[in-house]
């Protein structure tokens, strides 16, 4: 197993198990990362294996899946400029090229 696919099965355990107990508790969980952005940014973005990553996910979710998925969707130049005007500092992933956005 490679490194990347060790941190990126570690994220999802990370981010899973405190919602478990949420759910359990019967409470509404509102995630803003789910296995949804990794297929759009790890798979269609940069490439790498959709079944794999489909994989990894259900081993660390145990399928847990959304009952609801919200995707915002706005042209790169859009998203780019409502960043500029917010002042944001632009991290790792928003310097990717507008390719890689266009793909996500």
């Amino acid at each position: 197993m490679s490194r990347k696919t060790v941190k990126t099965y570690c994220r999802f355990c990370h981010a899973y198990c405190p919602m478990e107990v949420e759910l359990a508790d019967g409470r509404v969980v509102l995630c803003d990362r789910h296995v949804e952005s990794s297929l759009a940014y790890q798979g269609y973005g940069r490439g790498l294996s959709l079944e794999a990553i489909r994989a990894l996910a259900l081993l660390a979710t145990g399928g847990l899946r959304p009952d609801l998925t919200l995707v915002v969707d706005v042209p790169v130049e859009v998203g780019r400029a409502r960043q500029t005007a917010q002042g944001k500092v632009p991290d790792r992933l928003e310097k990717a090229d507008a390719a890689f956005h266009g793909r996500v």
